[in-house]
């Protein structure tokens, strides 16, 4: 209260620069639409799939250095659209899809007991990550324990 107050002293004219009720209203009616609205769900859907198909199929995923707009050139789409078919999925992004792709293989190696002598480091490396860390902490925030963790609690199955 005392800091708005303070506030108020220091700019008088703070409050008067704040659009009114009808001028909020009037740039809201004159805003363009977002990117969002320019593509049709099903038109969304199908592109998302269709970038899902390459990163799983044609293991796109393990290309380190892979971006959304390498993705769209591939699909010969527009990456505002594939942004906007993203922002529908359940990952929300194309970098959390990405990553979701990535700890998914990591975790069907781990639990390979022919690749049980790779190092973790190695099979970070194998599924596209650029570094131990990036691996580990995305597999932490996808999985709730450390790739080790995993590994060791799948050969205890």
């Amino acid at each position: 209260m005392k800091q708005t107050r303070k506030l108020l002293k220091q700019s008088p004219t703070f409050f008067r620069r704040l659009p009114t009720l009808e001028q909020r209203h009037h740039i809201q009616k004159n805003r363009p639409l977002s990117y969002h609205a320019h593509y049709k769900a099903q038109d969304t859907l199908r592109l998302y799939e269709a970038a899902e198909a390459l990163l799983y199929r044609e293991q796109m995923f393990r290309i380190p250095n892979l971006t959304a707009a390498q993705i769209a050139e591939t699909l010969g789409c527009n990456p505002r659209a594939l942004s906007a078919a993203m922002s529908h999925s359940p990952h929300k992004n194309f970098r959390s899809l990405l990553a979701a792709t990535r700890v998914e293989e990591a975790c069907r190696q781990l639990r390979n007991p022919e690749l049980a002598d790779l190092r973790i480091e190695d099979i970070a490396i194998n599924c596209g990550f650029l570094s131990r860390q990036a691996f580990y902490l995305a597999f932490q925030n996808i999985m709730g324990m450390t790739p080790r963790q995993y590994r060791l609690e799948q050969y205890a199955l």
